[in-house]
């Protein structure tokens, strides 16, 4: 079934540029777009004078850190090959290094921030959920990864995500709010 999916995507690789040209913009461009995302709502805090989202922006980002560090960890241990680079009947889509398919990256980091912005706003979180699903698709459709890496991977981010909302977050959002007003006091008036 995971190979059966992975070649029901992969099969439409070269068949419309359109198509080509979206999956490489998801990928190659989603972690500008996360980025983007998680600066944009520190910014509108700084800007709205709100510091639930200033602290929401860092904790997001502190999770996306972590599901990194995690990932990377993960990697030493599960050595899975690449679809692109196991399977002869595959189209890569894009040049890929040869390393673990699983955990994605891509998922680690688009997933984090979706669950990461869940208490600020379920509408973004779910914004990013959408989006990050669409990452995942274009991963498959390039042959980046098979579909179970993608999927163990979004519920990775979701498990750490909510050990760090239960473990950290309320003490990294005070730390911040501590840093904040000693030594940013400059860039960021409380309303």
């Amino acid at each position: 079934m995971n190979e059966r999916i992975l070649h029901l995507l992969n099969d439409m690789v070269h068949k419309s540029a359109l198509l080509d040209w979206f999956a490489r913009f998801l990928i190659q461009g989603s972690f500008f777009i996360i980025a983007a995302a998680i600066l944009a709502v520190y910014l509108l805090g700084i800007f709205l004078k709100k510091e639930n989202f200033r602290s929401a922006a860092v904790n997001t980002g502190c999770i996306v850190v972590l599901c990194l560090l995690i990932g990377l960890l993960t990697e030493q241990f599960v050595h899975e090959k690449r679809p692109m680079f196991a399977l002869d009947n595959v189209t890569a889509l894009l040049p890929h290094a040869d390393d673990a398919s699983f955990p994605s990256d891509h998922m680690l980091f688009c997933f984090g921030a979706a669950f990461g912005f869940y208490p600020l706003s379920k509408k973004l979180s779910f914004s990013l959920m959408a989006f990050g699903l669409l990452v995942g698709i274009a991963k498959i459709f390039a042959a980046q990864h098979y579909p179970l890496d993608v999927l163990f991977t979004i519920l990775g981010a979701f498990v750490i995500a909510l050990a760090y909302r239960i473990l950290a977050s309320k003490r990294v959002a005070k730390g911040y709010q501590f840093l904040e007003r000693r030594v940013l006091r400059f860039l960021h008036k409380t309303a």
